[in-house]
C-alpha cells in the first residue's frame, strides 16, 4: 500500500535571507505524490563555494524511508558596481 504522508523535502546550509516554498501535489491521477521547494536568496561574495544540500524523503510504509540528497557548490562572482548583491536562484525537484 501506499504512504500516507507526502514526500518531504528539506534544505542545509542555507543563507540567513533564504526564502523556501514548498507545494504538495496529491491530485494526480495516478494517485502518485510529488513535492516542489523552491529557494531564493540574496548572494553575496561570502556565499561564494559555499555548499547548499537538498534532501528529499519518501516516507515507505517499511522501517526505511527513501532518501535522495543533492549537494551544490555556490558560484559567486560579479555583484553590480554599486555593491549591492545579485540574486541567485536555486531550484531542485523530485517527483
Amino acid at each position: 500500500s501506499c504512504p500516507r504522508q507526502p514526500p518531504t523535502i528539506s534544505w542545509s546550509n542555507i543563507p540567513e535571507s533564504a526564502h523556501i516554498t514548498t507545494h504538495y501535489n496529491t491530485e494526480k491521477p495516478d494517485k502518485t505524490q510529488s513535492v516542489f521547494s523552491h529557494m531564493t536568496f540574496k548572494a553575496s561574495y561570502n556565499d561564494h563555494r559555499k555548499n547548499i544540500s537538498c534532501t528529499a524523503t519518501n516516507p515507505r510504509n517499511t522501517p526505511d524511508d527513501s532518501t535522495v540528497e543533492t549537494t551544490v557548490m555556490l558560484q559567486v562572482y560579479k555583484l553590480n558596481k554599486y555593491g549591492s548583491q545579485s540574486t541567485a536562484e536555486i531550484q531542485l525537484t523530485d517527483e
